[in-house]
């Protein structure tokens, strides 16, 4: 065999390596692409299953057309599936082109809308998000829930505790007529007609709870009427003193320190609420403060009256930055979360508000301020 066919031979041997290695290679990338895809088909798969069991609607809107819409959303607007059609082919759709128009303008967006719906109607919130409000055509994304049913719930609640609160009204009026019977009488000794006041006091302040409670309510729901009058802020904190007295035990105290003379300090308000107001207040002082140390009341400034609590114990910090929402509370076998939540209610519906300083190591300052008269 000549030099010359042997060299060929050669390259042709070499070519047909390369091409086998090649061949492999590509076989090798065309088997993990195959993978990759029967991987990525089966996460799409398990995402989709996910997505589908949520109680959230979810989906995903492009140019007024949905994306991708799971089960439950579509279940929510009442379709078998909204994959591909237009938010004009689904009447019940206008929430969520509200929410496009709000996130539009502030790239987030939470709108509440009641559907009607064969004859009954349902609430469904939505909080709707642009993927990216620089380029809106990449579309908007939808978290849909229905609350209705929470929403019946919480007015059950409300309505079992109206009827409560007025059928506890009427035997605490029989026992308030039963104790000035008993003082008419006849002649009672010095313990009995100490009885009588304890019980009457008691009677007193149940009704004004009752009342007060009444009055939340009211104040949440915007119906109450408030008819503010001129009160002593130190005949305030009188009834507040007398009411909290089986707290002030020993280890526990409270000292107040007025600014300026306290006949000069009078708000505008109604006596049994901003009572109630500063008998919560005071009374989570007196809890957290325990035996820790004394409460300071700080009145001050009579054109703008401003009370100062300032008690020795922290706030624990997990309920700090929520210390006035509603049902938040920690540490008390019996505690409601309701204190600071209806103070703060209270003083705002009186044009005055309640805030707390957490920041203080080892000490909680809650700041109430409210209106004096020439505010009016």
């Amino acid at each position: 065999m000549s030099l010359a066919l042997a060299y060929r031979v050669k390259l042709l041997r070499e070519q047909a390596a390369s091409a086998e290695t090649e061949r492999r290679r590509l076989a090798e990338e065309n088997a993990r692409s195959e993978s990759a895809r029967d991987e990525l088909a089966r996460k799409n798969a398990l995402l989709a299953m996910i997505l589908d069991d949520q109680r959230f609607g979810i989906g995903m809107v492009r140019g007024e057309r949905f994306s991708f819409a799971n089960r439950r959303l579509a279940q929510q607007l009442d379709r078998d599936d909204l994959n591909g059609l237009t938010l004009a082919e689904v009447p019940q759709a206008r929430p969520l082109l509200d929410g496009i128009a709000q996130a539009a303008a502030d790239h987030e967006a939470e709108t509440e809308a009641v559907i009607e719906d064969s004859g009954r109607s349902r609430t469904l919130r939505t909080v709707s998000r642009r993927l990216d409000p620089a380029r809106p055509e990449r579309g908007t994304v939808f978290l849909v829930e229905d609350v209705s049913e929470a929403k019946r719930l919480e007015q059950l609640k409300n309505d079992i505790n109206q009827v409560m609160r007025h059928d506890l009204k009427s035997p605490l009026a029989t026992v308030a007529s039963a104790l000035e019977a008993l003082e008419l009488a006849g002649p009672l000794n010095v313990q009995q007609r100490g009885l009588i006041a304890m019980l009457e006091r008691a009677v007193a302040a149940m009704t004004a709870r009752i009342n007060l409670s009444l009055h939340l309510y009211r104040l949440e729901s915007g119906t109450l009427g408030l008819t503010p009058q001129p009160l002593s802020l130190a005949t305030l904190l009188a009834d507040a003193r007398e009411e909290l007295a089986p707290y002030l035990t020993a280890g526990r105290e409270w000292r107040i320190a007025y600014e300026a003379p306290a006949e000069t300090f009078i708000v505008l308000g109604e006596r049994a609420m901003f009572t109630a107001m500063l008998v919560n207040l005071l009374k989570n002082a007196l809890e957290a403060a325990d035996e820790a140390g004394s409460v300071v009341v700080t009145v001050a400034d009579p054109p703008s009256p401003r009370l100062v609590i300032d008690n020795p114990g922290e706030a624990p910090p997990h309920i700090r930055a929520r210390l006035f929402e509603k049902h938040v509370t920690a540490g008390k076998a019996r505690g409601t979360g309701l204190g600071a939540y209806s103070a703060r209610l209270i003083a705002r519906a009186f044009g005055g508000d309640v805030v707390a300083d957490t920041t203080i190591p080892g000490r909680t300052v809650v700041t109430v301020t409210l209106r004096a008269p020439q505010d009016a």
